[in-house]
């Protein structure tokens, strides 16, 4: 009997927009299909709980420096083979990518700091050459051709993809994410989208149901895990 443990289910969600997009470690598709995973409640759960980077499990949060290179078959030229310190630099240096914002992502690979990193990426339609972290604030309000909708279709792969590179690249990070047990959680009370929307110590924390949001993150954690006990723990 296999000690494999089987996938959550999931829903399979269509992209309704042709993308030229190249997602890494795949075949380039017309129509690209999203797996979004859910989890199943289990009575007395037990989850690992994160969020920032120098707390207890701060090694999961993507703010926390932990070198990787782009070296994907489909990463684009001006990234490939390029060497990242946190998964949040290369989200948003992908972000800058997709949109064409080629200055905001030149700056996003030279910048130390995630917070800068993020408002480059946010604020980074009107950037200039010569821009500094401190002007950053006063120019533009996001990356250059930003659209919902084709973010909304993208950031889960991208997001999936930095994840991937980071925990194979570091063994001991790698050796932590196997170690956890429980499905992850980004316990952020500032973000209802790739966290939780409250923080671990809140007494609904340990209910899935009561959470103010997707654990995208962490779900795209617990998802790298299973991947990993595919390919390496047969």
């Amino acid at each position: 009997m296999s000690g494999k443990p089987p996938l959550p289910p999931k829903r399979i969600v269509s992209c309704p927009v042709e993308l030229t997009y190249k997602f890494p470690f795949s075949e380039p598709k017309t129509e690209t299909e999203i797996q979004i995973y859910t989890f199943p409640e289990i009575k007395n759960q037990i989850y690992t709980f994160f969020w920032k980077p120098h707390d207890i499990n701060g090694e999961f949060s993507n703010w926390y420096f932990s070198e990787f290179i782009a070296n994907g078959p489909y990463e684009e030229t001006i990234i490939k083979n390029k060497k990242f310190n946190c998964v949040e630099q290369y989200f948003m240096a992908k972000k800058a990518i997709l949109f064409g914002d080629e200055i905001a992502c030149h700056q996003i690979i030279m910048a130390k700091n995630p917070k800068i990193m993020k408002n480059l990426a946010m604020r980074g339609s009107q950037l200039q050459s010569n821009c500094t972290p401190n002007r950053v604030g006063v120019l533009g309000r996001q990356v250059s051709n930003f659209n919902e909708k084709v973010w909304h279709i993208c950031k889960e792969k991208i997001m999936y993809q930095g994840l991937f590179y980071k925990f194979s690249q570091n063994k001991h990070l790698q050796e932590k994410l196997m170690s956890c047990k429980g499905p992850f959680v980004e316990a952020s009370p500032f973000d209802n989208v790739w966290g939780i929307g409250m923080t671990s110590n809140d007494t609904r924390a340990n209910n899935s149901h009561l959470w103010n949001g997707s654990n995208l993150l962490g779900k795209l954690l617990t998802k790298l895990k299973n991947e990993f006990i595919n390919l390496y723990f047969k």
